[in-house]
């Protein structure tokens, strides 16, 4: 499981840290206003993009693999085109309805007008998202991790160069074109608009553009790979396999495995739509309830940002959006980078749950509780503690007034993304136990909880948006234990949390103080250091996280022998103290 999970670990925290750093001049470039548009544009792309894809790969390499191991290689060959002819259609409708969606949803729910470009420009990804999904099946199914795990390095490259090209190219001629004329695409700027919110709206379009030139460039790798290296089925084995089932049979099959996680996915995805949308509205409400108390709330800084009480409602709730969604980019890096363990596990679970084996159901849960709670409780206790000179350090050189408002909310991220983690672990091995319901059932739970308190709290003038990563704590805190205690339950397993979950984060936590108290002393003895000063208390965080370790004896050495040159790594923790 361990090995299996760090091929996959290791594809997403490729993708997931580019995607990470891209973030920081992009936001540089479109600005916080730009910000904005693109956060609203994705939200609701991420909902059809997850009814439309999620749960397709897993279900077609499930069925496959399952083919494979009864010899039915002419059922794999009709699996592989059910599937790619059923996606397509799905993925050109997908797309067709969020282009027609673009304006209603921008205009009328969300009452972000120039939202409308980035919807439209985003909306053709799905159709190549489908199309990469039945490939990325197939291959998972025969067994083929590889084209997957490059296809998404092409990705997040391609969405990297088109997207920053893109948004720089759209800002440096709308720029150049207001200067000469006055005017940007053509029209003049209407009553009350602002030149950096008209060009930022462009440009956050062209940015997000970037996403479905990656698309596409990942479905072509695809084509260019069977052109190239051809179909693993070869011609001796369909001519030994037996008749194969009818394609309406198959696509049963494909839909019965695959709506389960894709309502799962559309769950989370769908949530933070109507987050987003509700926000939306409850900042428009109080920016016109009281300007002066949300303007107040930060100190002056949205004044040196370049906002004021002339600004109208809907670009104020845009901006302060915008602002939430810089931190939003670290806290998604933690638990994507913890997310393969639950993933690798899930087969491995089951096996065990079906021959009502106990002992391996534990060891195989603990183990994937810890090895999450090893990589998220350090990263999380970490942000939290150095969220302030993180985010200047990423933010400040292109909008340093942003970036301090930013600082509170990206500290509490900090915390939510160590719940995030453990949830979507536990959602895994609660799935593999055949309780697929939960995770649904959970997240409904978690997203009542998480709407009320934004609704509640987002709504008074002197809190407004840093109300919102609040909220996220009590959506994925109260996810991540009630999923650990079904999950003892339904396996009729009792867990060492102590031991999984206990003791990595007591480390993580003395990680995040130690690190505090080094920058702080740092800074304080040379105040202009500030980057300096961060690598420094990054650097006694993880000292005093692996000292931690050793003193609880937070690993376990089973974990450690199962990874790639597992004796090696035990030998060389046992010499520093870490493993005893």
């Amino acid at each position: 499981m361990i090995e299996g999970a760090l091929v996959l670990a290791l594809a997403a925290a490729i993708v997931k840290i580019i995607g990470a750093i891209y973030k920081v001049p992009m936001v540089a470039v479109i600005g916080a206003d730009g910000n904005g548009f693109y956060t609203y544009a994705y939200n609701i792309y991420l909902v059809i993009y997850s009814v439309s894809v999620s749960g397709f790969p897993i279900a077609i390499s499930r069925i496959i693999a399952g083919y494979r191991a009864e010899g039915r290689y002419r059922d794999i060959r009709k699996v592989r085109r059910v599937s790619t002819i059923f996606l397509l259609s799905v993925g050109a409708v997908s797309s067709v309805a969020l282009a027609l969606l673009a304006r209603p949803y921008a205009q009328d729910i969300i009452h972000i007008p120039r939202a409308t470009y980035a919807i439209l420009a985003v909306a053709p990804s799905i159709l190549f998202s489908c199309l990469m999904a039945s490939e990325r099946g197939y291959n998972q199914g025969m067994s083929n991790m590889a084209p997957t795990a490059v296809s998404q390095v092409i990705e997040v490259l391609f969405k990297v160069a088109a997207g920053l090209g893109g948004a720089y190219i759209a800002r440096s001629s709308l720029t150049a074109e207001y200067m000469q004329s006055g005017t940007v695409l053509g029209s003049p700027l209407e009553a009350g608009e602002k030149l950096e919110v008209v060009v930022g709206s462009v440009s956050a379009a062209a940015a997000i553009f970037g996403v479905t030139i990656s698309c596409f460039a990942g479905y072509i790798y695809f084509l260019i790979l069977r052109a190239v290296k051809g179909d693993p089925v070869s011609e001796q084995q369909l001519a030994l396999s037996p008749e194969p089932h009818c394609g309406r049979d198959i696509l049963r099959a494909i839909l019965r495995f695959s709506i389960p996680i894709a309502l799962s996915s559309v769950t989370v995805y769908l949530a933070g739509l109507i987050d987003g949308v509700m926000i939306a509205n409850r900042l428009i409400g109080v920016f016109e309830e009281d300007a002066a108390t949300l303007f107040a709330s930060h100190g002056g800084l949205m004044e040196l940002a370049g906002k004021s009480l002339a600004d109208s409602s809907d670009e104020i709730a845009n901006y302060l959006y915008g602002v939430y969604g810089m931190g939003t980019s670290l806290y998604n890096l933690i638990p994507s980078l913890t997310g393969a363990f639950g993933m690798s596990s899930m087969p491995h679970m089951t096996k065990a749950f079906v021959r009502h084996d106990a002992v391996s159901m534990r060891r195989e849960a603990q183990s994937v509780l810890r090895m999450t709670m090893l990589i998220a409780s350090p990263l999380g206790f970490g942000l939290f503690a150095l969220a302030g000179p993180i985010t200047r350090f990423l933010y400040a050189g292109s909008d340093p007034y942003s970036a301090e408002i930013a600082i509170p909310m990206v500290a509490v991220l900090g915390i939510a993304a160590v719940f995030v983690a453990v949830s979507s672990s536990a959602n895994s091995l609660l799935q593999g136990v055949g309780r697929i319901d939960v995770p649904v059932k959970l997240m409904l739970l978690g997203a009542a909880l998480k709407i009320g308190i934004n609704y509640l709290f987002v709504g008074i003038p002197g809190v407004n948006i840093r109300a919102v990563p609040f909220g996220n704590v009590a959506c994925y805190g109260t996810m991540a234990v009630l999923g650990i205690m079904v999950l003892g339950r339904s396996a009729g397993i009792k867990l060492d949390l102590f031991g999984s979950i206990g003791k990595p984060l007591i480390a993580g936590a003395l990680c995040g103080v130690s690190a505090k108290l080094a920058y702080e002393l740092f800074t304080l003895a040379l105040p202009t250091r500030t980057t300096v000063g961060m690598s420094v208390g990054i650097a006694a965080g993880a000292v005093a996280y692996l000292v931690a370790l050793g003193v609880l004896r937070a690993i376990d050495r089973e974990d450690v022998l199962s990874l790639p040159a597992g004796e090696k790594v035990a030998a060389a923790l046992e010499k520093v103290g870490i493993l005893r």
